[in-house]
């Protein structure tokens, strides 16, 4: 059900979805959408770049909490914890904008990966779907919470 920061969000079915079929990449180009800034910028991780949102203002400004994009450019990176594991990220330009999100589809996760450790550079083009998480509840603000920013590819 939608929520405050994710009003595009409906149950649409309790089954199991089914494979119909494919999108012309020309068709699917067509549905990019119009180059601007994801949501608010200047809000970040540790790792990341315009990774967060203050959740108030996701809550009273953001229309869409799902966007298509091309950037003008894009670099996929593995991002190091302290505890030896890795998450990837995506580092790309769109709008005038850089960003630096967590990529949180497995199967890109798995494929990128393997190509980093194998020496790529990581540069591609690509389209990306980004999505705004849900609220981040570790950090306090002044509007008490912030949600995340991911990529699936």
């Amino acid at each position: 059900m939608p929520e405050a920061h994710q009003q595009e969000n409906w149950l649409v079915g309790t089954g199991a979805w089914q494979h119909k079929g494919t999108m012309p990449t020309d068709t699917l180009l067509d549905l990019v959408d119009v180059e601007s800034p994801l949501w608010m910028n200047g809000d970040q991780s540790v790792h990341g770049w315009n990774d967060r949102v203050p959740e108030c203002v996701a809550a009273q400004s953001i229309r869409s909490s799902l966007r298509l994009v091309r950037p003008q450019w894009l670099r996929f990176e593995m991002d190091y914890n302290r505890y030896t594991t890795f998450a990837l990220r995506a580092a790309f330009g769109w709008a005038g904008h850089e960003y630096r999100l967590c990529v949180t589809d497995e199967l890109a996760v798995a494929r990128w990966h393997a190509r980093l450790m194998d020496g790529e550079s990581g540069h591609c083009d690509a389209l990306l779907t980004i999505s705004l998480g849900l609220p981040f509840t570790a950090i306090a603000t002044s509007c008490r919470r912030r949600s995340w920013s991911s990529v699936k590819s």
